[in-house]
């Protein structure tokens, strides 16, 4: 096997002493080259979990949060999808989507916009190829828009989430 040198140290204190001062740095590399696997999916996927939260009544135009989809104090969410579906009574349409609220009240929208006639179920999702970690105190809500008609409170609003918990 063949040692290839990665760097050369400058003379002095440093290459006396066999040191650097940038860390550990590996002074030669081996020429044999193996592959790596990313393992930190398998090791989430034993802490996948679901977690839901359904409003029923008379949704209003704008933020309506579903209260239990909050990141509990001393937890981490790391979200791989989420999916929030809005049910509309006779005479009552509007947009649904998924909305992410942080610290500071500050709103990004993680879907599109799905427009909702009267009497039916349209779902907005998103999946993420790689996990957004949300901290604690984070909502994970739904935004509704462009409300027309009264609603009276046969309306439902429901927000899902595919999560994995840990200790923060």
């Amino acid at each position: 096997m063949k040692i290839i040198p990665l760097t050369n140290f400058p003379k002095g204190l440093l290459d006396l002493v066999g040191s650097n001062n940038f860390g550990e740095n590996p002074r030669e590399m081996s020429d044999l080259i193996t592959p790596v696997m990313e393992i930190g999916r398998l090791y989430l996927a034993q802490f996948l979990t679901t977690v839901a939260g359904i409003g029923v009544g008379a949704p209003t135009a704008g933020f309506n949060l579903i209260a239990n989809l909050v990141v509990p104090t001393g937890k981490v969410w790391a979200l791989y999808s989420v999916a929030a579906a809005f049910t509309t009574e006779a005479g009552v349409a509007g947009d649904v989507l998924v909305s992410l609220v942080s610290i500071g009240n500050v709103r990004t929208f993680l879907s599109n916009s799905v427009a909702t006639a009267a009497s039916q179920t349209k779902m907005s999702t998103t999946q993420f190829s790689d996990p957004v970690m949300l901290p604690a105190g984070t909502k994970l809500g739904v935004y509704l828009q462009n409300i027309t008609g009264v609603p009276t409170g046969a309306s439902s609003v429901e927000c899902n989430a595919l999560i994995a918990e840990f200790r923060g």
